[in-house]
């Protein structure tokens, strides 16, 4: 979201600032991304079985930090086998 802050001498009330959320997608993976809430699996859970801290899974599902492939395979094997995974990993 994006907030667009007044002028400097314009006095504004708390109910006036706007908020406009932004047109672009902001998942790097929409389909796992959308797969995870579906399914109701907590990152945290996705996270531990990683080895990693939930931070780390969050950089690597905005595209900050890449997936290794044996990351990329525990997830699907653990929770979307009905899914092709070139598929739940797409960008």
């Amino acid at each position: 979201m994006v907030l667009i802050i007044p002028q400097k001498n314009e006095k504004v009330k708390r109910k006036e600032v706007i908020f406009i959320k932004k047109k672009e997608n902001l998942y790097m993976f929409p389909v796992l991304e959308r797969e995870i809430k579906k399914r109701c699996v907590k990152k945290k859970e996705i996270s531990n079985l990683l080895g990693i801290q939930p931070r780390t899974l969050s950089k690597k599902l905005n595209g900050e930090i890449l997936f290794s492939l044996e990351d990329a395979i525990k997830i699907h094997e653990n929770w979307f086998k009905d899914i092709p995974i070139e598929k739940l990993f797409q960008q």
